[in-house]
C-alpha cells in the first residue's frame, strides 16, 4: 500500500477578455456548439460523417477541457497526479480514458456531454506517457468501470489531489465522481454546467 502524499492544489485557470463570463458560461457555450453542428453535420455530410462527428466533439471537448486547466499549458486543474507535482513544465495531461472511447461512448449516448469532459485526466510525467505509448497502451488497457487499470505494471502511481494514492484495481469511476464532488474547484463548474438548461 503506498502512503498519502501531501495535498495539491487544483487550479482552474481564470477567463480573460470574457467580459466577466466564468469557466462553466465557455463549457456552456461548447456544449451549445455542439448541440446545433452535430445534426449540421449529420445532415449534410456524406462521405466522412462518422469522422466529422467524432472530430467535433473531440476539439469540444478538449476545449472545455482546456479551460478546466486540464490540457495545454494549463495542467494544474488535473486532479489526479503521478506523484506530487505542483508544476506544469515536463508533464502530460493524459486522459486515463482515451478521448477516442469517450467520444464514442458519447456519441452512443452512454454518457452527456457533461460527464464527458469530467472524465478522469492525470497529470503525468512525459516519460511515463512515452512509456504508456511504447506499451501500446494509447488506445487500449483500460476499464471503463476501474479506469485506472490502463497503468498497470507501468510503474506510474497516480494520486488524487488529496494526496490519496489511486489503487488501479480498486479505485472505480464511482470514486471518480466522489473525488469530483469534494473538489471544490470542479463541483462547482459541474453543477452549475448541469443545472443551467443553456
Amino acid at each position: 500500500m503506498m502512503k498519502k502524499i501531501k495535498r495539491m492544489d487544483v487550479i482552474v485557470p481564470k477567463v480573460r477578455h470574457n467580459n466577466g463570463r466564468k469557466v462553466e458560461n465557455i463549457i456552456k457555450e461548447q456544449e451549445r456548439i455542439c448541440a446545433v453542428t452535430i445534426p449540421l453535420i449529420e445532415q449534410t455530410a456524406v462521405y466522412r460523417k462518422e469522422r466529422e462527428v467524432t472530430s467535433e466533439y473531440n476539439r469540444r471537448l478538449r476545449t472545455c477541457n482546456d479551460f478546466l486547466g486540464m490540457s495545454g499549458y494549463r495542467k494544474l486543474g488535473c486532479i489526479y497526479r503521478e506523484g506530487y507535482i505542483t508544476e506544469k513544465k515536463g508533464h502530460t495531461c493524459e486522459h486515463v480514458i482515451p478521448m477516442a472511447t469517450i467520444v464514442k461512448m458519447l456519441i452512443n449516448r452512454e454518457i452527456t456531454f457533461q460527464e464527458a469532459i469530467f472524465f478522469p485526466i492525470a497529470l503525468i510525467k512525459n516519460s511515463s506517457d512515452d512509456q504508456i505509448k511504447r506499451e501500446g497502451r494509447v488506445k487500449s488497457g483500460f476499464d471503463k468501470k476501474f479506469p485506472f487499470k490502463r497503468y498497470d505494471g507501468l510503474g506510474i502511481n497516480v494520486f488524487t489531489w488529496e494526496g490519496e494514492y489511486v489503487d488501479s484495481h480498486l479505485w472505480s469511476m464511482d470514486d471518480h465522481w466522489e473525488l469530483i464532488k469534494r473538489t471544490p474547484e470542479l463541483s462547482h463548474i459541474f453543477c452549475k454546467i448541469n443545472n443551467e438548461s443553456g
